[in-house]
Parts: structure tokens; sequence; C-alpha cells
């Protein structure tokens, strides 16, 4: 097995042979620069596409899942202001009856809280309550302060859900409402959407441009290389000619190629 270059094995010379090579190559300096303006053109071109899919799925899922929530809010609402209830046991069954009927109807939902607005006095109270843990982490002071002070729009904010015990997130939505209870007064309810099937999306389409994108620029600076190959030969030849004419050898002539 022979032996690789010295060049090859000592790294740290690479540098000073690119510089060396820089200085008296043309065609290695035009293949390097096409390919550089290149890389950095379809980069550029990369990011605006992976911002703009990324942009569009977003705005899609959101619109769909503002639709959801305000139906799913709705319904519930409807069902507390026609219902008899009137007594804290009557109030607890109903909202249990209500969170089943949420859980089975709601498309895409995640988790959800369930939770008094600060300041409501009634006669009867509904105890908080929400599916996981993690979903008081998710409930800012703004968007609770924002939701306590609406009057029927909702509002949302974009949240990393916990997924495991590794500390993994997932992109995800809150998306919160106001609801009034009979005798018992206003209560906030936050619905947790997962976008992590979004992301997994985004995921593959950046890989997948990332990839035409590197299969292009390599392809660029493959033409690049053959083109100046085509143009410098011809010159190199006729530099070579000319050094001998110069030296003495006048017999030297340039080789003629073409039709007559």
């Amino acid at each position: 097995m022979r032996p690789l270059p010295a060049w090859l094995v000592d790294w740290r010379s690479w540098p000073r042979r690119l510089v060396r090579i820089w200085s008296v190559s043309l065609q290695f300096r035009t293949v390097l620069i096409t390919v550089a303006l290149s890389g950095v053109t379809v980069l550029l071109i990369g990011v605006l596409m992976t911002q703009s899919i990324s942009s569009d799925l977003f705005r899609q899922r959101l619109d769909t899942v503002l639709q959801q929530s305000n139906s799913a809010t709705g319904r519930m609402q409807e069902q507390f202001t026609s219902s008899d209830a009137s007594d804290q046991t009557e109030l607890e069954q109903l909202r249990t009856q209500v969170f089943d009927e949420l859980r089975g109807s709601a498309i895409n939902l995640s988790d959800f809280a369930f939770r008094r607005t600060p300041g409501t006095e009634a006669r009867n109270v509904l105890q908080n309550a929400s599916t996981a843990d993690y979903v008081d982490s998710l409930l800012s002071a703004d968007l609770r302060r924002a939701v306590g002070e609406g009057t029927g729009t909702q509002q949302w904010q974009s949240v990393a859900i916990p997924v495991g015990d590794q500390g993994a997130t997932s992109p995800g939505i809150v998306v919160g409402s106001s609801i009034d209870i009979p005798s018992a007064g206003r209560y906030e309810l936050y619905l947790v959407y997962d976008l992590g099937d979004i992301q997994q999306t985004l995921d593959f389409v950046a890989g997948t441009i990332l990839l035409a994108f590197l299969l292009l620029v390599v392809l660029i600076g493959a033409i690049a290389w053959l083109v100046v190959r085509l143009v410098v030969a011809p010159i190199r030849v006729a530099a070579d000619t000319s050094q001998k004419l110069a030296a003495g050898q006048l017999e030297e002539r340039l080789p003629v190629k073409g039709r007559t």
C-alpha cells in the first residue's frame, strides 16, 4: 500500500498550499469564486424559501386552531348557559360532562386548562382544573391578563410543549377564551394544540431544499471547472509555445484545430 503524500497528511500545510494554488492558478480562482458566489446566493434563496414555507404552514394551522377553539368554546358556553344547574354539585357534574365532550370532539387538542378569572365573585366556585401539570407553566401573565380583560375575543400564544423527561419540547399554540357561567361567574379556558407534525414537515422540506441546493452548487462548480478548463487550455498552450519560441525553438508551432 502506497503511503499518502506528505502534504495530505500534514493538514497544517493546507492553507499555505491553497494560497499558493490561488496565486498561480486562474482556473482554481475562477472556480472557487463561482462556487462561493453561487453558494451564498443559493443559501439566501434557501433561507427565504424555508421562512416562507414555515410562515405559510404556521398561518394555515393557526387559522384552523382558532376556528376549532372558537367552536369548542362556543359549544361549552352554550352548554353552561342553557343548563339548569345552579348549585355547586350540579355545576361540577356539568363541568365534568363538558370536559369529556371537549376531549372527544376537539381535533389536534393536546391538553387544556380551566381557570377562574381573578376577582370573580359568585356564590358557587368551580375548582381550577387541567389535563396535565405542565399546562400551568405555559400560561404567561400577559396571556392570562389579556384573556381576563377580553370581551369574547380569543387570545393565543406560541409555546414550547414539554415532551418526555429528557427536556425535549415540541412547538405548540395556547388559545385562551373567557366563559361566563351562570351562578359561578367568569372563567378562562386554555386549549393547548401541538404543532409537532408541522415541525416534522418543515424539517423534511428544509432537508430536501438543502440537499437540492448542495447538488446545485456542486453542479455549478463542475460546469465552471469545465468551462474554465476549455478556455484556459488554449491560453496555456499558447504560453508554452511562446516560451519555447523565445528559447530559440523556432520550429515550435501552435496546433491548429478546426475545419478548412
